[in-house]
């Protein structure tokens, strides 16, 4: 794994490191997307931002940074670091849970109150088995990936040595055709 100098966990290092291999970005490559993307969402026009991101000139910025902006892995970095409009912070998230707690832990609430209480933390509880069912289902692909990217290389490497797999799967020697 590649060191994300913008990363500040180890979590958000993997998710970081499960974009750039999804999408088969090279880690030079990948950190200036990171910078680009920042940027971006940060409010920097797309010139300016190729600019900063890729010290590029002016005129390579006018000519580079929209298509740079449209590639599909520098879309999903935008969508990464971009925070969503609905989300609450953390702390906030804890006070609504632990006012909620109060009123069904109190005695004297009333049974109307203990419920519409249930009902207000009922998202909160969704949100947090969503996010660790998406953090399961995160670490089930990681695995899948590094396997593909194994056999590749694999195959890579025999191909290079002028070797192929036959249908019974062993390995033989080819001569180059072209």
């Amino acid at each position: 794994m590649s060191d994300i100098v913008v990363a500040d966990t180890q979590q958000e290092k993997e998710e970081l490191e499960l974009i750039r291999t999804r999408f088969g970005v090279e880690p030079e490559r990948f950190q200036k997307a990171i910078s680009f993307a920042q940027l971006i969402v940060e409010g920097v026009s797309r010139k300016r931002a190729y600019e900063e991101a890729y010290q590029a000139t002016k005129d390579q910025a006018i000519s580079r940074a929209s298509s740079t902006f449209r590639a599909k892995y520098v879309q999903e970095l935008v969508r990464y670091f971009r925070p969503n409009d609905d989300t609450l912070y953390i702390g906030e998230i804890k006070t609504i849970i632990q006012r909620g707690m109060e009123i069904v832990r109190d005695r004297r609430s009333s049974p109307r109150e203990v419920t519409e209480a249930m009902k207000a933390l009922q998202p909160y509880i969704k949100q947090q088995v969503d996010a660790k069912l998406q953090v399961e289902h995160t670490h089930e692909v990681k695995p899948a990936d590094a396997v593909m990217v194994k056999m590749q290389k694999q195959i890579e490497q025999l191909t290079s040595n002028g070797k192929m797999v036959s249908q019974d799967g062993e390995i033989i020697d080819v001569e180059e055709v072209m």
